[in-house]
């Protein structure tokens, strides 16, 4: 998934909704976003980011056709979609 349709994806979200990351059968705390020469990395942590800390973070970025990787155990995995769990005020990057 590229950066500007994530963006727009989670744009109309409540900016309390936290992101979390899903590999395999973990869900784990979208906490550390990195971003390289080519690409977007997404890192789980303790805490998980708020929507509204995530577009905080990326709306400056100039370069924003990056595609964003999953970085898991040194391993890493493309986004293809994101799950809403809207009563728990979640939504989980896949």
């Amino acid at each position: 998934m590229k950066l500007p349709d994530f963006l727009q994806m989670i744009s109309n979200l409540n900016p309390e909704t936290t992101f979390f990351i899903k590999n395999k059968d973990q869900i784990l705390p979208l906490a550390k976003i990195t971003l390289t020469a080519n690409e977007c990395l997404f890192l789980p942590g303790k805490k998980a980011m708020t929507q509204q800390k995530i577009i905080a973070l990326l709306k400056k970025i100039h370069h924003r056709h990056l595609s964003i990787y999953l970085l898991i155990d040194q391993q890493q995995y493309p986004i293809y979609g994101l799950h809403l769990t809207l009563e728990k005020g979640q939504a989980t990057v896949m």
